[in-house]
Parts: structure tokens; sequence; C-alpha cells
């Protein structure tokens, strides 16, 4: 392949030798944010204790540097009663002066025919707006949603604030934005008669939990305690709020949590809320004990992603989560699955009506 000023690029497998030059590509193109991506720490979590099968990483490089990358994170999917392999795409970077050329392309089919040959059944992402018709045109993407992101606005005087660069920060303000997370509060049922903990590290407890949690789902990623040991415990740096629901010893549900400042606000997510069956009422009480530590941080709205026809879609509602407006979007995201054409079930796994989707199934936080 011919890049920028008649370099040739190869495309081929990620060797541990390309170390250096992949983090000299990624603090090109993040800059500051590249160390979240290159440290020791992070590298051995993306590289070597993944709950499956090693990350499929794959480059494109001329004789003197990396220009190009994609990573795809093995994952296990459950799709109606089987529990099948999949891929979810990743840390997809080009040197700008290499872009147009059709790197991403190359490096995304290589990687997609190589997984076939290992028994992975689809891939699937969250590109944004800027890559998406590439995708769908080039690459056979399937387009299943726009992202479902709803919200709540946890200190709605304080985030008006911050919108309009004026400050909102006096006695009167902090006692509107008091009542306002008080009178929500006053809207939810009792709290179940359960007891919630920390949790620093998972047990089988968690996988009896997914056992009876799954059939709730027509697909969703597999939430057993090895992925999510990874998800959230390994994972370095991470600043995730856990709670486990407890009940007669038995782990009956659980929630995670996450802040971080961005887009001139400081934002909440709710990354994970699993529970075993339809029980209301514990689903309310771990989004309680939830928003009351992100609250504790300072957050000015919590964020969510869950599609209309998921069992906990009304019960977000119920709290006072509403979907976002599109316009409204810092950046707009899509969700797209790359199935074979030859599949049966490719409809099936491209219908957003049966995706059980969370902020912890993305690479975005």
């Amino acid at each position: 392949m011919t890049g920028a000023k008649g370099d040739q690029v190869h495309i081929r497998r990620f060797e541990e030798k390309d170390k250096a030059g992949l983090i000299e590509l990624f603090d090109k193109v993040f800059g500051a944010e590249a160390g979240r991506y290159t440290s020791d720490e992070d590298w051995e979590w993306l590289s070597g204790v993944s709950p499956y099968e090693p990350v499929y990483r794959f480059i494109g490089a001329d004789d003197e540097a990396v220009v190009s990358h994609y990573a795809a994170m093995p994952v296990r999917i459950k799709a109606g009663r089987q529990e099948i392999k999949a891929q979810l795409a990743s840390s997809i970077v080009t040197d700008k002066r290499y872009r147009r050329l059709g790197l991403f392309s190359n490096l995304f089919k290589v990687s997609v025919s190589k997984a076939r040959d290992d028994d992975y059944v689809f891939s699937y992402g969250f590109p944004n707006k800027n890559s998406i018709a590439l995708g769908v045109k080039q690459l056979g993407w399937t387009v299943v949603s726009s992202l479902p992101v709803l919200v709540k606005i946890s200190r709605p005087v304080n985030a008006l604030g911050k919108k309009i660069k004026h400050s909102c920060s006096g006695p009167l303000a902090v006692k509107a934005d008091t009542l306002f997370a008080d009178v929500t509060r006053g809207m939810m049922p009792k709290a179940a008669p359960v007891r919630l903990d920390p949790f620093v590290g998972l047990d089988k407890g968690f996988d009896d939990l997914w056992e009876k949690a799954k059939d709730q789902f027509p697909i969703a990623c597999v939430r057993k305690a090895c992925y999510l040991n990874w998800r959230y415990v390994l994972k370095p740096d991470n600043r995730y709020i856990r709670l486990k629901a407890v009940l007669n010893k038995e782990t009956t549900g659980y929630g995670v949590g996450f802040s971080e400042d961005r887009y001139g606000l400081t934002i909440g997510y709710i990354m994970d809320v699993l529970t075993s069956g339809k029980q209301t009422a514990l689903f309310h009480f771990i989004m309680q004990s939830l928003e009351d530590e992100l609250q504790s941080r300072g957050v000015d709205i919590i964020s969510a992603l869950c599609n209309p026809s998921d069992p906990y879609y009304r019960l977000f509602l119920r709290r006072g989560y509403f979907p976002l407006p599109e316009r409204f979007l810092p950046h707009q995201a899509f969700f797209v699955c790359l199935v074979p054409d030859d599949n049966p079930e490719k409809p099936f796994l491209c219908s957003a009506k049966n995706w059980h989707l969370t902020w912890g199934d993305t690479d975005v936080v």
C-alpha cells in the first residue's frame, strides 16, 4: 500500500517489538490523553489480562514508524439461548499524514478475516459520525441505532450556571439543588430489604446472579465474574463506584458508577446495573445508592444507556431520566454490527430492540 510521500505501508499482526512505535503513534494522535492507553498498567490490562482470548491487534507500518492501529477485544455475547464469541472494535488510530489511504479499512478487514477463522461470529462497535459513512459503505457495517443516551439532571441550577458561564453557587442555588434531589428521592419506592456492600473482587455469586438475570435480555454481553472483574476491578486507575446487593449471603444484584469532568460539566455515568429478575424495588435501591454516591462527587448530570425495549427503561424514566435528543449530544455516536450476510441470525443480532446496552458495554467510558 502506498502511503504519504511514497512510503510503503504494510499491514501485519502487532508484535511486542512494535510497542515503542505504537506508543509514539498514540502520543501523536492523543497528546496529553495518550497516557490512558500507553501506561504499563493499561497496556497489561488491554493485552495480558483479558478474561478470554488475547486482544486482536493489527498495525500499519512503513520502514520507519507505526502509522496506524486497530484493536478488537474478545467478548462473549448471550444471543437467545446461545453464548457466542464476538469482538468489540476499539483503539482505531491513524497518523494524520496517512489518513484517507484506506489503512483503517485494510486493518479492519484483516482483523475480521482472522477472527472468522477463529470462530468469532460477529463484530460490533461504537463509531462516531466521522467514520460511520465509511464503515457502512466500505466495511459492511449495519447501523443498529444511535446510542440510546438517557440523562438525569442532578444539580439543575449548578449545571445551568456552568453552561451559561455564570456562577450559581450561592446559598439559594445550593438549597434549590438540594430540594430537587430530595423531591426526586421521595418519589421512589421504599428500599429493598437487602444490604449493599462495596466490592473489590468477584466470586461465583456473580456467576449465579448472571444465570438468574440473563433471560431478561434477548442479547447482552455476558456478565460473569471473570468479565466483570476485568472490566471494573482490574482496570488501572479506575474510580468506579462498585456496589453489590446481598440477601441471606446471596448476591442478588450489583451497580457500577463513574464520574468525570467533561464538556464543562461534572458527569456521572451509570456504567451497569443488574438484578436477578424483575425486582423493581431492588433496582431502585441500587440506583439510589449509586446516585447518592455520584452526587457526593458533585455531578451535575447523570447519564445511562438503555434501549426503549429494555426491561429497565421504564424504571429509568420513573427515576427522572429522559432521552437526550441527538442535537444536544456533544459527540454523536452509533452502535454498529458486522454480521456475515450468510448468517441467518443477522436480523436478530442487528435489531436494537433485542440489545441490553450500558455504558460499560462500550469503549467510550
